[in-house]
């Protein structure tokens, strides 16, 4: 689901109760839903399990958030150089 819905989720069920586990993907792309989303999930994580995911995120500044510090796992992976080729087209 959205952040958008998750966040009406919690408007019925502030504590996520039916949800064992939540998964956020791409937390660095940062909204004004995400920095909602994050602060009220900080608080149901005695309920349930937040799994928060990121290529790019900076976690040092990112576990400030919370009030309990949580585990970060980092898995470590390889970055391939990317190139840009153009191609031009040529009118007869």
């Amino acid at each position: 689901m959205t952040e958008g819905i998750l966040l009406r989720e919690i408007q019925s069920d502030f504590w996520l109760k039916q949800y064992s586990v939540i998964i956020l993907d791409e937390v660095h792309e940062w909204s004004l839903c995400t920095d909602i989303l994050i602060g009220m999930l900080s608080r149901a994580i005695p309920f349930c399990q937040l799994v928060l995911m990121s290529a790019t995120l900076q976690v040092e500044d990112f576990v400030k958030l919370f009030p309990v510090p949580p585990p970060v796992i980092d898995v470590s992976s390889r970055q391939f150089k990317v190139s840009t080729k153009h191609s031009v087209l040529k009118e007869n």
